[in-house]
């Protein structure tokens, strides 16, 4: 099912902010910059900015991308599929890839805000048509 392909892309994407977000960690355990209390208590004032910020990204990947999985669950409970959906698909695991980037990396505020408008109006505009989907069905 074509659905696996932007979970597969998701999931790696958590993955990845995950084990950076723990190497960051351990190097500013190892480097002296934070104390175990720093960690369990996750002071973010006391942390390096490039943890906090690979920190907060991963925490933003359980936000719209669980509206996303959810929206390609009930794609799959329906046996949707299409050219626009691989599209729109495509455009919000890119958009999510494109905002981790510039939040992490760059930290530049503009385009990080394009990137997360084009992941919400995938996300607005698949969870439009889905609802247009379960209305017409209903009829």
């Amino acid at each position: 099912m074509w659905i696996h392909y932007p979970l597969a892309f998701l999931v790696a994407l958590i993955g990845f902010l995950w084990l950076f977000t723990m190497v960051q960690r351990i190097v500013a355990f190892r480097s002296k910059q934070i104390s175990v209390v720093d960690i369990m208590f996750v002071s973010k004032h006391k942390l390096p900015i490039r943890t906090v910020l690979s920190g907060n990204n991963y925490d933003n990947q359980f936000q719209q991308p669980i509206l996303f999985i959810v929206l390609l669950h009930g794609l799959y409970l329906q046996s949707v599929s299409g050219q626009f959906w691989y599209v729109l698909s495509a455009m919000f695991v890119i958009s999510r890839y494109w905002h981790c980037a510039e939040h992490i990396f760059t930290q530049h505020l503009l385009r990080r805000t394009i990137a997360f408008v084009i992941g919400s109006l995938c996300l607005f505009i698949g969870w439009f048509k889905y609802v247009h989907i379960l209305h017409s069905a209903s009829l």
